[in-house]
């Protein structure tokens, strides 16, 4: 295992890069964000290779263009298996651990997003259900944000597990 060489990537869903206070958006609050640029690197003039998540992310994971990896859309992506940066790191000697909502694999979207790929140029309205209601809190409790703060909480545990030189609980 390498010492002393860390690499964190953190991935977050849908989001401007322009709308963070360290970029200098005016009415963005972003301290955590802003903390991370201050220590880290940030990409001012970053472009992905799809404007859909999940064929940008295949792409992004795996190294080639959407059209090599084969992730044509929302609900198509790199098939488990497939050959990542991760396999890359993990050769050179790196520990890794990947945790939270990556979305780079095929099928891990609805079958809306499959159908929608197809049909939305086709100018075809599918009838839709109607959204829940969504209970908005002021709080910021833990418990008000659910797997995002249990997957906060266990990155935390296994980087203090790797800090100690302790390997990290799968």
């Amino acid at each position: 295992m390498r010492r002393g060489h860390h690499i964190i990537l953190i991935q977050s869903d849908s989001m401007d890069g322009r709308a963070m206070g360290c970029a200098g958006h005016p009415a963005a609050v972003t301290p955590n964000i802003d903390r991370l640029a201050e220590r880290g690197t940030i990409f001012e003039t970053a472009y992905c290779n799809s404007p859909q998540c999940c064929p940008s992310r295949s792409s992004m994971w795996s190294g080639q263009h959407v059209h090599r990896c084969r992730g044509w859309n929302n609900y198509k992506g790199l098939e488990a298996g497939d050959r990542t940066f991760v396999d890359d790191l993990a050769e050179a000697g790196y520990q890794t651990s990947i945790l939270g909502r990556t979305d780079h694999l095929s099928g891990r979207h609805s079958l809306w997003n499959r159908v929608d790929a197809w049909i939305r140029h086709a100018d075809i309205d599918l009838p839709r259900t109607a959204a829940p209601d969504v209970k908005v809190s002021d709080s910021e409790s833990p418990e008000t944000h659910g797997g995002d703060w249990r997957t906060a909480r266990l990155a935390v545990e296994r980087l203090g597990a790797m800090r100690q030189g302790d390997p990290p609980q799968q």
